[in-house]
């Protein structure tokens, strides 16, 4: 085993994510046996690790602190992005923010460690992309707790954009075009 990482019956600790560089090396994200957060880099031909950076500390014995921890590799570059839980409120309600941190590929050390949005923050991606009539381009983002719908034309420029949103969260299901050219979307809404 890796000297950091700990297993799935050690208080929930486990390799999360694995992705690999041009060069065939290994990054491994996951829980250090120590409630930290990190990434581990390992030698392409041998397994050796050439680093292992901790990237967030738990700060509370009971405070789930990064969740969904993800390491992509772009242009060799590491970059990783994990949910935080900030703190437990007094009514034991948790307060989730996002993070987003490039490391240098040789070291290890932290370049970028951003805290993305507010409490109860949301992550942002293209959903759905599909042909629209004379060949244009329709496009659906959840965009954190709204609907962005987007139509590009042929040579790729926007034609128009319209914003979907409800009080709470609006979460994008399904997309379907009548012959006559209207789009039908569906959604769900967590309001109370």
């Amino acid at each position: 085993g890796l000297s950091k990482l700990g297993n799935a019956s050690n208080d929930g600790q486990f390799p999360a994510s694995l992705d690999l560089d041009d060069f065939g090396n290994i990054f491994v994200s996951g829980s250090f046996n120590t409630n930290s957060w990190g990434i581990i880099k390992l030698k392409e031909n041998n397994g050796n690790i050439l680093y292992e950076q901790t990237i967030t500390e738990d700060s509370s014995r009971y405070d789930k602190k990064s969740t969904g921890v993800i390491t992509c590799i772009i242009n060799n570059s590491p970059y990783f992005i994990g949910q935080l839980e900030s703190k437990i409120d007094d009514d034991y309600s948790y307060n989730w923010r996002l993070t987003f941190v490039k490391i240098n590929n040789s070291t290890g050390t932290t370049l970028i460690n951003k805290y993305i949005g507010g409490h109860y923050q949301f992550p942002s991606k293209t959903v759905f992309i599909d042909n629209y009539l004379n060949n244009q381009t329709f496009v659906v983002k959840q965009v954190g707790r709204m609907l962005k719908i987007e139509l590009y034309s042929v040579n790729h420029t926007l034609v128009w954009e319209k914003w979907l949103s409800r009080d709470y969260y609006l979460r994008f299901s399904k997309v379907a075009f009548a012959p006559t050219g209207d789009i039908f979307i569906s959604a769900y809404s967590q309001e109370g």
